[in-house]
């Protein structure tokens, strides 16, 4: 530092140190986000940091201001302030604000999926299943269930893979619907996995999710148990709704082609052997596996 440089002088009137209404803004909306504790140690390792440098400023801010060789300490923090506090902390805060609203999003992509007799595998991209989602809502359902087809048909064997590891003692039944689906015998894969997903939910949750409890899926109730965060929650949403598939006699139109769970198993529908409606189920069947015993053990680690 030059010997005619001056220290800083802070003036009495400027507000000096760290913007402590953002940095507190930024604490109450990651500890209401509540998604993962990756960002709690995010928040409090930014706390961390930035203490030591506010306790040195409030004890010797005066007397630094006469000591050339803190002066440029004090200047340095001071740029470290301007930049936390007009850069820095407004760019955390839209982060933030984008990860507040991701669960939001993720719900609405999950229940347009949903709809459609789709459900989203956790291999793939979540801009991808936005697009997809985006292109059912647009009315191209043609272009949408294509993309899904052509999706669960390049992931057979990875998905055949996965359930068999995740639950051995189911692999013969699996192994067989997998082969049927191979062979173009969809009447027989279909209601061979419908059946299956029913009863790993119960195994896994003690609900059903083709069964209702005050009118929503029994699996509604057992999500907010097993799984606290909302993004969990969000991803889980097509559960605790009545979809397509779960709609009972009054809920459907006599015209519904829609894949339907009580239309296949009690004989009701004869034209339900499809190679969509087959992915659909397998679909169905790979996501209640991920979020009911894989991820459910993560958690429980």
């Amino acid at each position: 530092m030059s010997e005619d440089k001056q220290p800083v002088k802070p003036e009495s009137n400027q507000k000096c140190g760290i913007d402590l209404e953002k940095l507190a803004e930024i604490n109450k909306m990651v500890r209401g986000i509540n998604l993962q504790p990756a960002l709690i140690n995010l928040l409090q390792t930014l706390n961390d940091t930035i203490r030591p440098f506010e306790e040195l400023r409030n004890k010797f801010n005066q007397p630094l201001a006469q000591m050339k060789y803190f002066s440029e300490i004090l200047e340095r923090y001071s740029a470290f302030e301007e930049t936390f506090n007009k850069s820095l902390a407004p760019l955390i805060i839209i982060l933030l604000k984008g990860i507040q609203k991701f669960p939001e999003d993720i719900r609405t992509t999950v229940l347009i999926l949903g709809e459609n007799g789709w459900y989203l595998d956790p291999e793939l991209s979540i801009e991808a299943g936005h697009r997809i989602a985006a292109s059912f809502s647009s009315g191209n359902s043609q272009l949408a269930d294509k993309a899904m087809v052509e999706y669960y048909e390049g992931r057979l064997e990875g998905i055949e893979n996965y359930l068999i590891n995740a639950m051995p003692h189911r692999s013969s039944i699996i192994h067989a619907a997998f082969d049927a689906h191979r062979r173009g015998q969809y009447e027989l894969s279909t209601p061979v996995l419908l059946t299956q997903v029913d009863g790993i939910c119960k195994e896994r949750t003690n609900a059903y999710l083709f069964m209702r409890k005050d009118g929503r899926p029994e699996t509604a109730y057992c999500i907010s148990q097993m799984f606290s965060d909302r993004l969990r929650a969000a991803f889980l949403s097509p559960l605790s709704e009545t979809l397509p598939i779960l709609k009972n006699r009054s809920e459907r139109t006599n015209e519904t082609t829609e894949l339907n769970r009580h239309l296949v198993i009690h004989g009701d529908s004869t034209n339900y052997g499809t190679k969509t409606n087959s992915l659909k189920t397998i679909s169905l069947i790979n996501y209640i596996c991920y979020f009911f015993v894989l991820e459910k053990e993560n958690i429980d680690k």
